[in-house]
């Protein structure tokens, strides 16, 4: 892959990242942090919080609104 095409390919994924909810993707953020941590194990209970700290937020009512209603989601990070 040409740096050209690279960059356009980050930039590209980094745009549909910033478009998803804020809550989902610093979940997302500190799972692959924890993941890539070979120091740290995760827990079963480590995924548990996250996923339901996602599954209880208003973006996430949101998202399904939004999606529902055929519109862009307006999340705010709750």
């Amino acid at each position: 892959m040409a740096a050209a095409d690279l960059e356009s390919a980050v930039a590209s994924l980094a745009r549909q990242i910033a478009h998803n909810a804020p809550l989902a993707v610093r979940a997302m953020k500190a799972f692959v942090q924890r993941a890539a941590d070979e120091r740290r194990r995760w827990q079963r209970d480590d995924l548990e919080a996250l996923a339901a700290r996602v599954r209880a937020s208003s973006d996430l009512r949101e998202g399904l609104t939004a999606q529902r209603e055929r519109r862009a989601p307006l999340f705010k990070g709750e």
